[in-house]
């Protein structure tokens, strides 16, 4: 999860800086989206975590 985010942020940061940007808020659009990203994928494997717990009992 922590892989995903810093990826995000230090992609967006390398985008900016190619660009010429001033702001950050290619950045910070990025890392956020990174951070949905790494959200979406950490309950996503949760759930097949739950799912294969609840066969197991049966």
């Amino acid at each position: 999860m922590l892989f995903i985010i810093a990826i995000s942020f230090w992609g967006g940061n390398k985008i900016s800086e190619y660009y010429g940007l001033k702001t950050k808020l290619l950045t910070v659009a990025i890392g956020f989206g990174g951070l949905c990203l790494s959200m979406y994928v950490t309950l996503k494997r949760l759930n097949e975590i739950n799912r294969e717990e609840e066969s197991n009992k049966k």
